[in-house]
């Protein structure tokens, strides 16, 4: 969660992280929140930050 910082500009808000035992060896890990989101125009594929690359690693 080090980048929660970045999330809500204005302070509060929330982070949900769920790990389900799906069935045996298999995990469901879900990360959510109630920011306002990225902007519409912003290009995933062409971000290489830190963070973007974690996120990128953990959705495939």
């Amino acid at each position: 969660m080090t980048n929660a910082k970045y999330v809500f500009v204005s302070g509060g808000g929330e982070i949900l992280v769920v790990l389900q035992v799906i069935k045996e060896n298999y995990l469901f890990l879900t990360i959510a929140d109630n920011a306002k989101g990225l902007p519409s125009d912003f290009d995933v594929e062409n971000r290489s930050t830190l963070g973007m690359e974690i996120m990128k690693a953990l959705s495939m």
